[in-house]
């Protein structure tokens, strides 16, 4: 197997890092291993496991929630307006700048 070694680790990173080694109940060269194989290949069924936890959650409380399409959808058809608006007020800008010289 390769060997990996990094030079110049931030103290704050290499911290945290041992920080969770420790509650992951790993060694720090274990754990990099982890959050490597995570990053290279997606975090997989665990990850999401989280999300669906995070929906049954939600879900449980009773409250609803928006489709975000839809929302999406509206901030979109309101992008034409505020961007013409955004030009215009560039354009009398650049009139009022011309006017002064």
């Amino acid at each position: 197997m390769a060997e990996l070694v990094l030079i110049d680790v931030d103290n704050n990173v290499l911290h945290s890092l041992e920080e969770r080694a420790r509650r992951h109940g790993r060694t720090l060269a274990e754990e990099a291993k982890v959050i490597l194989a995570e990053a290279v290949h997606g975090g997989g069924a665990d990850a999401w496991a989280r999300v669906d936890a995070i929906y049954h959650r939600l879900a449980a409380s009773g409250r609803t929630f928006s489709d975000s399409a839809e929302l999406l959808r509206e901030d979109r058809d309101r992008q034409p307006a505020a961007t013409s608006a955004k030009s215009r007020m560039c354009g009398q800008r650049q009139e009022d700048q011309a006017e002064a010289r």
